[in-house]
C-alpha cells in the first residue's frame, strides 16, 4: 500500500468512525495547507434528517493524512471533496487550491492567480494642498503632553532613546519615503514608546511604533487587501468622512502606519491624499479597514492639540502606571458610512443604498444625480422599476432583480462607473447587449437568470470574474466561447462539486490535475455512538484488551 492509498484510508475512516448512529451517507470537503485545514459537511441520517460534522473530533485526526494526500499531489494547499456510505463505499476528489475557490454559491476557478481588480484610489487625482503639520509645534506640544503625564505620574517616564539622524534616514531608505516633518521630529525625542514589552500610548490614539515597527508594519500594510474573487470581484472601497481628503484604495506604500492598537489596525500617515487633504495627514487603516480608510486629523501635530486638550480638560484615568485617555479621536469616527435608502434623496454623504424585499418593483427615481452613490443592492429579490435614474449616479456596485424593470439593463448602456453587476432574478429573458458600452465592467453574475442571447458575454473583454448556472455556463460555451480576459470563474450552483468544478476548468481551456479515488473500506466502521453504547452495555473484564482505537 502507498502512502497516498493509506492516507486515503484514514481519511474515509476518520469520517466514518465520527458518524452518528444510522446513518445513511455523508459529504465533506477541506481546504488544507502549511496555515492549516478548514472543512465543513454533514451526515444524513436514517430518518432524512441532517447531523453537523463534530469538527473537534474530526480535525485532529484529518490534519496529517491530509497534508500526506495534498504533499503526494505535488501542491500547496489542496481543496478536497469526500462523498462516503454507510456501506463503506467512499469517492474522494482533490484539486490544487490555487486553481479552485469555493465560489458564488458553487465552484469557483482561478484562470489567473495573479490577477486583481485595480482600486479605484489609485487612479485618483492627488492633493496639491500644502503639509498642515509644523515640526517645532509638533515637539512642543509632545513635550508638554510628558508633562502632564509626569505631573500625573509623580515623575518623568521612561522612554525609548531618540532615533539618531542615520537611523532615521535608514528607515526612510527603507520605507521608499521620507516622513512627514512633524513625525520625524517626533522620533528625534524617542524611538516610539514601547517600554518593556508595553506601549506607553503617549500620543493618545495607540501605541507609538518604534522605526523598525513602523517599517515592519508599511511592509504589511503597503499591498492593497484581497478578499480573492468570490468576495473581492464587486467589492466597494469608499469615500472616508469628509468626502475627497482620502484616496480610495487599501493597502498602498503610501501610507506608513506609526501609531498601532495591536489588533492588525494603524493610524497611518497618509503622503499622497485625495484632492481636499493634506500630505502628511492621519488616517486609520488596516484589518477592520477593507472597505477603504477612515480620516482623523489633517497632520500629526493636530492629533497632538488634541491630545494634549483631553488632558487639559480631565479627560483621562490614571491606571497601572499609564495615564489613559478616556476615548480615542478615532472613536467619534464612524468606521463605515450608514447605508441611505431609496425613500428620499441621497444626500452627498450616502455611498450605499439598500432596498429589501418589497410588494412590487422599488422606485430609484429618488437616486437620479445622488453625488457620492457607488453601491446599490436590491435585496430578498426586490427589482428595480427602471433603472434610468442610475445612469446619472457614480455607482460601481449593483444587485438587483430585473423583474417588471422596464427597459431591462438598457438604461445602463454607456453606464462610465459600472464596475460590478449581479442580477438575482428576471421575468422575461435579458438583453444584455447594452453591457457591451459599460467600459469598465469587470464583473457579472447571472446564475439564475433567463438570457436572450448568452454569446454577448464573450464580446465583454473587459469582464474577469464571471458566474453563471450549469446551463447559462453550457450555452455559452458551446456558442464558441468565454470572455477572453476572465481571470475566475463561478459555477452558481449551490449543489455544484469539485468534480463539476474540474469539469467546467477544462471547458475554460484550465484543465486542473487533479486526484480521484473511490473504493469500499475493509468493513464498515462502527460509528462511535454505537460503540460507546457497546461498551457500556458489555464492560471488557480486568486486563482485556479494548476496542482498537
Amino acid at each position: 500500500m502507498t502512502e497516498r492509498e493509506r492516507a486515503v484510508g484514514e481519511i474515509v475512516a476518520v469520517f466514518a468512525e465520527a458518524a452518528p448512529e444510522g446513518w445513511r451517507r455523508a459529504a465533506f470537503h477541506w481546504q488544507e495547507s502549511d496555515g492549516g485545514i478548514s472543512m465543513g459537511g454533514g451526515y444524513e441520517t436514517a430518518d432524512g434528517g441532517q447531523q453537523r460534522l463534530p469538527l473537534r473530533t474530526v480535525h485532529r485526526r484529518l490534519v496529517e493524512p491530509a497534508r500526506v494526500l495534498r504533499e503526494s499531489c505535488g501542491t500547496s494547499g489542496s481543496t478536497a471533496e469526500l462523498e462516503c456510505a454507510a456501506d463503506g463505499t467512499y469517492r474522494l476528489v482533490v484539486a490544487p487550491t490555487a486553481g479552485t475557490r469555493p465560489g458564488l454559491g458553487g465552484g469557483g476557478i482561478i484562470l489567473d492567480p495573479a490577477a486583481r481588480l485595480p482600486e479605484p484610489g489609485l487612479a485618483e487625482e492627488t492633493g496639491t494642498a500644502a503639509p498642515a503639520g509644523d515640526p517645532d509645534e509638533a515637539v512642543a506640544l509632545l513635550r508638554a503632553i510628558l508633562a502632564r503625564r509626569a505631573a500625573l505620574l509623580g515623575g518623568p517616564e521612561r522612554l525609548p532613546a531618540p532615533a539618531r539622524e542615520s537611523a532615521i534616514e535608514a528607515a526612510e531608505r527603507r520605507l521608499g519615503a521620507r516622513l512627514p516633518a512633524d513625525l520625524r521630529a517626533l522620533y528625534a525625542l524617542a524611538d516610539g514608546d514601547l517600554v518593556d514589552g508595553r506601549h506607553r500610548d503617549v500620543l493618545g490614539e495607540a501605541g507609538w511604533l518604534s522605526l523598525d515597527g513602523v517599517v515592519a508594519a508599511h511592509a504589511r500594510q503597503a499591498v492593497p487587501d484581497w478578499m480573492g474573487w468570490s468576495l473581492g470581484w464587486d467589492a466597494v472601497i469608499l469615500d472616508a468622512e469628509p468626502p475627497g481628503r482620502v484616496r480610495r484604495c487599501t493597502g498602498d506604500p503610501t501610507r506608513i502606519p506609526f501609531l498601532t492598537n495591536e489588533d492588525g489596525n494603524y493610524r497611518a500617515v497618509d503622503l499622497a491624499p485625495a484632492r481636499h487633504g493634506h500630505p502628511g495627514q492621519v488616517i486609520v487603516v488596516g484589518r477592520d479597514h477593507a472597505h477603504g480608510a477612515t480620516y482623523l486629523t489633517e497632520s500629526v501635530t493636530a492629533l497632538l492639540r488634541w491630545a494634549l486638550g483631553e488632558l487639559e480638560r480631565g479627560a483621562y484615568e490614571v491606571a497601572d502606571g499609564n495615564v489613559w485617555l478616556d476615548r480615542a479621536l478615532s472613536s467619534a469616527k464612524r468606521l463605515r458610512p450608514r447605508p441611505g435608502t431609496v425613500a428620499e434623496p441621497p444626500g452627498p454623504e450616502v455611498q450605499e443604498v439598500e432596498a429589501r424585499g418589497a410588494d412590487g418593483p422599488v422606485d430609484l427615481g429618488a437616486l437620479a444625480g445622488a453625488p457620492a452613490l457607488r453601491r446599490v443592492t436590491l435585496y430578498g429579490g426586490a427589482s428595480a422599476r427602471d433603472l434610468t435614474p442610475l445612469r446619472t449616479a457614480p455607482v460601481e456596485s449593483l444587485t438587483t432583480a430585473l423583474t417588471g424593470t422596464a427597459g431591462g439593463l438598457a438604461p445602463l448602456a454607456g453606464h462610465p462607473r459600472l464596475r460590478a453587476l449581479r442580477l438575482t432574478g428576471a421575468g422575461a429573458p435579458v438583453d444584455l447587449a447594452p453591457l457591451r458600452t459599460v467600459p469598465g465592467l469587470c464583473g457579472l453574475a447571472l446564475s439564475g437568470v433567463p438570457l436572450a442571447d448568452p454569446s454577448v458575454l464573450a464580446e465583454l473583454p473587459g469582464l474577469r470574474y464571471l458566474v453563471l448556472d450549469r446551463r447559462q455556463w453550457a450555452a455559452l460555451l458551446d456558442a464558441g466561447g468565454a470572455p477572453a480576459g476572465l481571470a475566475a470563474a463561478g459555477l452558481g450552483e449551490p449543489d455544484a462539486g469539485l468534480d463539476e468544478t474540474l469539469d467546467l476548468a477544462a471547458r475554460l481551456g484550465h484543465p486542473l490535475d487533479a486526484f480521484r479515488a473511490e473504493g469500499t473500506l475493509p468493513a464498515p466502521p462502527v460509528p462511535a455512538s454505537a460503540r460507546n453504547r457497546q461498551t457500556a452495555a458489555h464492560p471488557r473484564s480486568p486486563g482485556a484488551p479494548g476496542p482498537t482505537p
